[in-house]
């Protein structure tokens, strides 16, 4: 009976490290999928940078998918440009700021230069906006649609008419 009672209590410390061992690797593969920052922004410029190839690759077979993409990008840019960089969200922005009056007559005209850029940027955004809706509404088409290539040509065919 001693070494039933032996081989029990063996068999159990056995389970007991095994289950240890495997919530040890359970716990280990987890930490090795959490990775840093660091990490975290390569792999996004990986992935940006394939599915930047893979819209070159769609682009160089067919031109009229490389029109849309050319104007999807610059649509993209000057609305990153009007949202983001001219604003007042750069430290060499924010720090004017703060000096105020203590900061240069230069560096006062370039915030005054920025600000008003910005501004710009944003009155041309709304603008192209505007014309796209009117187009649109001219033709009873939703903005995006009508903003579509294929809806492009036949706007276009239809004025030449």
């Amino acid at each position: 009976a001693a070494s039933a009672s032996a081989v029990a209590e063996q068999t159990a410390e056995l389970a007991q490290a095994r289950s240890v061992l495997h919530h040890a690797g359970q716990k280990a593969k987890y930490h090795a999928g959490v990775k840093s920052k660091a990490f975290a922004r390569g792999r996004k410029k990986r992935e940006r940078e394939r599915r930047e190839a893979a819209r070159e690759a769609a682009a160089a077979a067919d031109p009229e998918t490389r029109k849309a993409l050319d104007e999807e990008r610059a649509r993209a840019r000057v609305q990153e440009r009007s949202t983001l960089r001219h604003n007042s969200t750069s430290a060499w922005a924010r720090s004017l700021k703060r000096r105020g009056r203590a900061a240069t007559e230069a560096e006062r005209d370039a915030r005054r230069d920025q600000a008003e850029l910005g501004r710009e940027l944003r009155k041309k955004q709304e603008v192209e906006e505007e014309e796209e809706e009117e187009e649109a509404e001219e033709g009873l088409v939703p903005a995006k649609v009508a903003a579509m290539p294929f809806m492009q040509r036949a706007m276009a065919d239809s004025r030449a008419r």
